[in-house]
């Protein structure tokens, strides 16, 4: 089950501050976070947003776009 209201907060950020676009930093030992700038995110709600569309990764770089805001994101 999502946690949407993690889920929206996750979305507003990506929104407000990284103009729509989150990117991967590799972590030692650890595969990689999700960041906006120098902002760490919530990895689930990231994977979640993917899962349901409304995050795409459109390249190999590592990058992941928002597709479309969810009205609980409004």
């Amino acid at each position: 089950m999502f946690d949407m209201e993690r889920m929206a907060q996750t979305i507003q950020t990506i929104r407000d501050d990284g103009f729509g676009t989150a990117h991967q930093v590799p972590m030692i030992l650890r595969g990689f976070d999700w960041n906006v700038g120098v902002r760490k995110l919530d990895a689930q709600a990231v994977s979640d947003l993917i899962a349901c569309g409304w995050l795409t990764i459109p390249d190999r770089f590592g990058h992941a776009r928002i597709t479309a805001v969810p009205s609980l994101a409004m």
